[in-house]
């Protein structure tokens, strides 16, 4: 995925000794940890939904959308008609009141933290609202999800601009961490990543991707090859 930037980066210090070796994430349980009941509960509902209808929405457990946001976004869900899980801060409050009470056969709101990797890889998933951190955007690729990309800040614009522009791997949903898009406009950006047809391509594209990723990390695969590499390169500048 960014190839053309690694060789740049080789050329620009003049060695071979840039290596990429991931995506290195496989799961998002915690070791030691047992399926808490909420989870359980979550994890049999997905069981459900028919394949790629779920829209999951994260933007790391920790962030606390304005209200003004959160109304939006909570509004767009609804307004969407679509399967969702959407993961907020544990005392953020959810707008508008009542959604989850209304939305319980088409939705779960997670709050704190969410079991990430083993949502994104559940076949029921098929979108992943994101700020693009690059943690979050390497695991939605490694799971061949759709990207519903809202960076906020910093590297996020960037991460957003390579899944988006680079690799048409992912849609455009808003950009800021203080912007208030249009409800209806983002429901149907939500509606159109889960059920339209007119982003086929986008989810083949992610498909692609992930496919790429998996090969990466096989035996024989440029990360496995590349770590190779890095281990070799320390054990010779560590010889006595």
């Amino acid at each position: 995925m960014e190839s053309d930037f690694l060789e740049h980066l080789k050329r620009r210090f003049g060695h071979g000794r840039v290596w990429a070796v991931g995506p290195v994430a496989n799961s998002g349980c915690r070791v030691g940890e047992r399926p808490t009941a909420e989870a359980e509960e979550l994890f049999s509902w997905l069981a459900d939904c028919p394949e790629r209808s779920v829209l999951y929405v994260c933007f790391e457990s920790m962030y606390k959308p304005p209200p003004a946001q959160a109304a939006a976004l909570g509004a767009a869900l609804e307004a969407s008609g679509v399967r969702f899980i959407w993961a907020v801060s544990a005392d953020v409050a959810v707008f508008p009141d009542g959604l989850e009470e209304r939305a319980r056969d088409r939705g779960r709101v997670v709050r704190g933290w969410a079991p990430q990797m083993e949502i994104l890889q559940h076949a029921s998933v098929g979108a992943f609202v994101t700020h693009c951190g690059w943690n979050s955007t390497l695991e939605a690729v490694a799971a061949g999800v759709t990207l519903v990309a809202w960076p906020m800040k910093a590297d996020q614009f960037i991460d957003a601009r390579l899944v988006v522009d680079v690799h048409g791997a992912a849609v455009r949903a808003a950009e800021g961490e203080d912007a208030v898009p249009d409800s209806g406009a983002l429901a149907r950006v939500f509606a159109g990543a889960v059920e339209g047809a007119e982003v086929g391509g986008v989810r083949a594209k992610a498909r692609t991707l992930a496919a790429a990723a998996a090969g990466a990390v096989e035996e024989g695969g440029s990360s496995w090859l590349d770590f190779e590499r890095m281990v070799k390169e320390l054990e010779a500048v560590s010889a006595p």
